[in-house]
């Protein structure tokens, strides 16, 4: 059996996003779901190295949950992976990304990391974007990956009868109607959905 022991390199992480503005967070305390993270391949820019190409994998860690991918081995620089992590997690914790190198030499030792809100995740629905990997807070290349939120409550129909007062609302065009992500004076946040036609009722009547 071998035992891998992770040596952490003691360092602040360099975060890629600006903290939410203080009324978004409201409300996204509660959110719990699960996260599907498929990373496809990544851009490294350093080698670490000195016998061999790097044989990259990626380990995940929320709170104390960790998952890694398998070793892609001589991946180099453009290391790939196909293969689907699953994590539970609330909308208030961090996703920690770090790419090692399983060296037969040089034993196993850290290329880049990146670090990833949950509610960055959660409040797309789908992350696609790159995300930047950093090495000792300076840029190190990027990772492609494709990562999904599923919210453990499915979101309910909800008739709003009674007036209620908005902290927060984001419009989001989709194909055939508007969504706006609202937040309401008690942190509960929810979609409320706008259909297309409602935009032009007053501008051209229909005759059916």
């Amino acid at each position: 059996i071998i035992l891998f022991i992770f040596k952490k390199d003691i360092y602040p992480f360099q975060t890629t996003f600006k903290q939410p503005h203080p009324l978004q967070m409201q409300g996204h305390h509660h959110g719990h779901g699960t996260l599907f993270i498929r990373p496809t391949k990544a851009h490294i820019d350093h080698n670490i190295d000195w016998f061999e190409k790097m044989s990259p994998f990626i380990l995940f860690t929320i709170g104390d949950r960790r998952a890694k991918t398998t070793v892609n081995h001589n991946g180099g620089k453009h290391p790939h992976w196909n293969e689907e992590l699953r994590f539970h997690a609330k909308k208030d914790e961090i996703l920690t990304i770090e790419v090692w190198d399983h060296s037969q030499f040089e034993g196993t030792r850290l290329v880049a990391v990146a670090q990833l809100p949950v509610d960055a995740i959660a409040n797309k629905g789908t992350w696609k974007d790159k995300v930047e990997l950093f090495h000792h807070r300076k840029h190190a290349g990027h990772l492609d990956m494709v990562v999904t939120w599923d919210p453990d409550h499915k979101k309910k129909d909800v008739v709003i009868t009674e007036k209620i007062e908005i902290i927060h609302a984001e419009p989001r065009h989709k194909d055939k109607h508007t969504e706006f992500f609202i937040v309401d004076k008690g942190g509960h946040d929810f979609i409320a959905f706008l259909p297309e036609e409602h935009h032009h009722h007053h501008k051209h009547h229909h005759h059916h």
